[in-house]
């Protein structure tokens, strides 16, 4: 007679258990991964001037969605011709508040990254304006300690004075003459934005005067770069210039389209050299600074015909 044996049953019940529990733990953890991978929908470039929060209103997908789906990382800056994958609809849940909460904490990230950058870049620029101040009334005190030394003892203080103002009179003259040889408008066939002119009134201040025109843009003189970039987003050169006295300026022109690749801090530039382009609806804008504070960029080339160009 042939003996059966069965097994334990509380053997049995373990096995079973855990049997189960395996099969649960594999069923669980397949759905898990098929919820995590997400479908693409579509494939986009994006457009000049678009951030990501753009990308994400105009595809209803929240910006998270967006990045997670593309490898951004935070703040989520892209640039213009890149290619997003869009994750599908049906994968997510618009939230608009959820929306707006990231869009708010992206513009204050970028506000604080352009903050911390053009304090930066300001306080370059206020320490070149310093020395070029320093440097400007250096220049003007030798000046007038050679006058002062070369006159002393042989003429009287009345006749230092009439010579003097001989002497200026025939600098105004020679500086006319000079200015048409040294300096020229910065962009040819242009013409001046006269309702913004340049102003020193208090309440109607404007340092500089608009330039309308399109095409290359050239130094009003020979000279070096002391800043090429953007300031607040806006494309600008600085140029530091001497004049025949020896006297120190400098140019600045903001508003370009373009800034050319070669034109970076150090480098010399001459009345030739192209420093950038300008191309409508931009109008450069143009200041000079002689270290105390702006002039009017038309007196100071008014005498300059511009032929060269």
């Amino acid at each position: 007679m042939t003996k059966y044996t069965f097994p334990n049953i509380k053997s049995s019940t373990s096995y079973f258990d855990k049997l189960f529990c395996r099969t649960c733990f594999t069923v669980l953890s397949s759905l898990f991964l098929c919820s995590c991978q997400k479908s693409k929908e579509a494939t986009l470039v994006v457009e000049e001037g678009k951030t990501v929060y753009d990308v994400a209103r105009d595809s209803q997908v929240p910006v998270d969605e967006m990045a997670k789906s593309n490898d951004l990382q935070d703040p989520y800056k892209i640039t213009a011709g890149q290619k997003l994958d869009v994750p599908a609809k049906k994968d997510i849940i618009v939230d608009d508040e959820e929306i707006q909460q990231q869009k708010q904490q992206y513009m204050n990230e970028i506000n604080l990254i352009e903050n911390t950058t053009n304090s930066s870049v300001n306080d370059n620029l206020v320490e070149e304006e310093k020395q070029l101040t320093n440097e400007t009334e250096k220049n003007k005190q030798d000046k007038e300690n050679q006058d002062v030394n070369e006159k002393e003892g042989h003429q009287s203080i009345e006749k230092i004075e009439d010579e003097k103002e001989s002497d200026n009179q025939l600098i105004n003259e020679t500086s006319n003459t000079e200015k048409s040889r040294l300096y020229q408008y910065p962009i040819s066939n242009f013409s001046i934005d006269d309702n913004r002119p340049f102003s020193a009134e208090r309440g109607k201040r404007q340092d500089g005067v608009y330039f309308i025109g399109e095409g290359s843009v050239y130094p009003i003189c020979d000279g070096k770069v002391i800043y090429s970039g953007s300031v607040q987003g806006i494309k600008t050169i600085y140029i530091s210039h001497k004049t025949p006295d020896g006297e120190s300026f400098v140019s600045i022109y903001s508003n370009l389209t373009e800034i050319s690749s070669h034109i970076t801090k150090g480098v010399t530039v001459v009345k030739e050299t192209e420093i950038g382009t300008m191309q409508q609806p931009n109008n450069l804008f143009l200041r000079i600074s002689n270290g105390k504070g702006y002039i009017n960029p038309i007196d100071f080339l008014h005498t300059s015909a511009n032929s060269e160009k």
